[in-house]
């Protein structure tokens, strides 16, 4: 967690180009108000459509499975011709 006076002090002082902080500073902003962060919430994601913990060993085969997910076709989709 960081404070509200530990983030204004960090980013004071920060003189990085808005493109290089963009990222770090949003992660800030998470921690600031407790929300978790990208990549905590795709971790928690994998965790519950695969029913397996994200780890190293593990990262690839996870990603792999949600790619697979999201590229099939909705039911939806198919329609019965005729």
């Amino acid at each position: 967690m960081m404070t509200v006076a530990e983030f204004i002090a960090k980013w004071r002082k920060a003189e990085l180009k808005e493109r290089s902080a963009a990222q770090e500073y949003f992660i800030d902003l998470c921690h600031v108000f407790e929300h978790p962060t990208p990549a905590a919430v795709y971790a928690m994601t994998l965790l519950l459509m695969t029913g397996h913990a994200l780890t190293q060993d593990t990262a690839n085969a996870g990603i792999a499975l949600a790619a697979r997910a999201h590229s099939r076709p909705a039911l939806s989709d198919h329609r019965e011709e005729g």
